[in-house]
């Protein structure tokens, strides 16, 4: 999950430098955060079996794309943190309901979870296909934790030598890349069902170190202040967009400019104090450092009613936009449905009025 719509903004901040559209041919590491691959090898199918038969071809298709020479890692989720469940509980009573209101069959992606039966069949095929090859570690759902953390962890406890490439969708991978601090990181994702990276591939690299020095340059800093300072606090500063364990601010919305709001305040309070603002202090018991921190959000709660007017006004017109837009269509429907001669008013037996359907 992570925070949505955050790569897009990323995209749509920086461009094509921080991104990578043709294969590597250096890959030393590679890291599975699998959850993102089960989902969408999912979707479509009815039967478990035929899931995970799918799931360990995409394994064994990156691990050919990527010509990885030292290490696959491969990490599932298990057990999350309380915070994470209360959000994960909702979306599954959610799922569940919407199950019961669907007619048609599909498979049940809440048995995507620690310890059901389906994890425990994939565990177990996945043990089967790579315990044989000494270089392939398996972090399975029975090992408590998220997928990504595990990755971190590994990364973090482990002299690992040349470029690491993490495998996943969400965002909170690109943010834990960052306060790795560890140099030579991309992660592998599919495009875009969109294609906003504007490439004929099936797969994108997106560069942390290019990332890294984008961010750095768009703070404008007047005082040469160490690198690592700077991403720890925009680390933490992005918590407030929203993530797996905290809802967003209601006025720091990522598709109304949040991240532009949260760069550009960071930037004001560090210019204040001469290169010497913190958010995060690691000398301190919580490290937060929150006289700063209270300061940076008294200076957001200044912009927040003007932000909350603007994102309404945006709303405002999307919905006039969409109600013009299905006028019409409706209009359109309605000639085309003259000049055929059927009534207007009805399709078919038991069918609603254009009228009821667009009003």
């Amino acid at each position: 999950m992570g925070i949505p719509v955050y790569f897009k903004t990323l995209i749509s901040d920086y461009g094509d430098t921080i991104l990578h559209k043709d294969k590597y041919d250096d890959i030393n590491h590679l890291f599975f955060d699998l959850n993102c691959l089960i989902h969408p090898c999912a979707r479509g199918l009815t039967d478990s079996n035929e899931i995970i038969d799918k799931i360990l071809n995409e394994i064994n298709k990156l691990i050919l794309y990527t010509g990885v020479k030292d290490t696959v890692y491969i990490a599932i989720d298990g057990i999350a943190p309380k915070m994470k469940m209360k959000q994960q509980r909702m979306r599954r009573h959610k799922s569940a309901l919407e199950r019961k209101y669907n007619t048609e069959s599909t498979w049940n992606t809440n048995a995507i979870s620690p310890g059901t039966t389906f994890m425990n069949m994939l565990n177990i095929r996945l043990r089967k296909e790579f315990s044989k090859h000494k270089n392939i570690i398996l972090d399975d759902s029975d090992n408590r934790g998220e997928g990504e953390h595990k990755i971190l962890h590994y990364i973090l406890n482990n002299n690992l030598k040349g470029k690491i490439c993490i495998y996943g969708l969400d965002a909170d991978l690109i943010q834990l890349s960052l306060v790795s601090h560890k140099p030579n990181i991309v992660l592998l994702r599919e495009t875009t069902d969109y294609n906003i990276e504007n490439t004929d591939s099936e797969y994108i690299y997106l560069k942390i170190d290019s990332l890294k020095k984008h961010l750095l340059e768009s703070f404008h800093l007047q005082r040469i202040v160490k690198e690592s300072i700077i991403i720890d606090d925009y680390i933490f500063m992005c918590f407030l967009l929203g993530n797996d364990f905290m809802n967003h601010i209601p006025s720091l919305n990522l598709r109304y400019g949040g991240h532009d709001i949260l760069v550009n305040t960071y930037s004001k309070l560090q210019k204040r104090y001469s290169g010497y603002f913190r958010l995060i202090d690691r000398s301190l018991p919580n490290i937060i450092h929150m006289t700063f921190f209270k300061e940076f959000l008294s200076e957001l709660s200044s912009l927040e009613n003007e932000m909350i007017g603007k994102i309404i006004m945006i709303r405002k017109r999307q919905r006039a936009k969409i109600s013009n837009q299905y006028y019409n269509d409706y209009q359109d429907f309605k000639k085309f449905i003259l000049e055929n001669g059927e009534n207007e008013n009805t399709i078919g037996d038991g069918c609603l009025s254009l009228e009821d359907i667009y009003r």
